[in-house]
Parts: C-alpha cells; sequence; structure tokens
C-alpha cells in the first residue's frame, strides 16, 4: 500500500472517532431534503401554472 492511502485510512479513522463523517452525512441529508424541498415547490407552481393557462375563467 503507497503511504498516501494509509495517511487516508488514519485521516478517516480520526473523523470517524470525532463524529465528522456523522456531521458531514447529517448535512447531506439535510442538503438532499432542500433540493427535494425545492422540487416539490417546483412542481406545484408548475402545476398552478398549467391549471391557469387551461383554465383561464376559474381563476
Amino acid at each position: 500500500m503507497s503511504e498516501q492511502y494509509l495517511i487516508t485510512i488514519a485521516i478517516t479513522e480520526e473523523w470517524l472517532n470525532a463524529g465528522v463523517l456523522g456531521i458531514i452525512i447529517a448535512v447531506s441529508i439535510l442538503k438532499g431534503l432542500d433540493v427535494w424541498l425545492a422540487l416539490q415547490q417546483r412542481a406545484y407552481v408548475n402545476a398552478v401554472k398549467r391549471f391557469e393557462e387551461n383554465h383561464p375563467n376559474d381563476t
């Protein structure tokens, strides 16, 4: 194994011990949730626009 590879393993183990990896995972999940909510909001806005275009007398 190369020295770089061993250093990476050592750093990863330190991060696991410090709980940093857990924080990174939590942030990733939250960012993913933000993206999902943004997509849901966009889908809703598009649906409303489509409804207004198809039913101009109802709005």
